[in-house]
C-alpha cells in the first residue's frame, strides 16, 4: 500500500512539472509570435512609408512644376486662369 502511495505522490509531481512546462512553452511562444508579429509590422510600415515619400516627392514634383508655369505665363493666360479646355 505504502508503494502505491508513494508512486502515486511521483505522479502527481511529475503531472505538476509537465503542467508547468506546457505552460513555460505556450509564454515562450506567445512571445515569440508576438515578436515577430511586431517585426512584419515594422516591416510593412517601411515599406508603406518609403511609398509615400515616393508618392509625396512626386505630388511634390508636379505641384512645384505647375506652380513654376503659373509664375511664369502671364496673368489671364492658359488653363489655369480659366481659359483654355472649352473657353472661347
Amino acid at each position: 500500500m505504502e508503494g502505491s502511495v508513494k508512486s502515486l505522490i511521483e505522479a502527481e509531481e511529475e503531472a505538476r512539472k509537465i503542467v508547468e512546462q506546457a505552460q513555460q512553452d505556450k509564454l515562450s511562444k506567445v512571445k515569440e509570435a508576438d515578436t515577430t508579429a511586431q517585426q512584419v509590422i515594422n516591416l510593412k510600415q517601411q515599406a508603406y512609408e518609403k511609398t509615400y515619400r515616393a508618392e509625396e516627392s512626386k505630388v511634390r514634383s508636379i505641384s512645384y512644376c505647375t506652380e513654376r508655369r503659373r509664375a511664369q505665363r502671364p496673368e489671364g493666360s492658359g488653363r489655369c486662369s480659366g481659359e483654355g479646355y472649352g473657353a472661347n
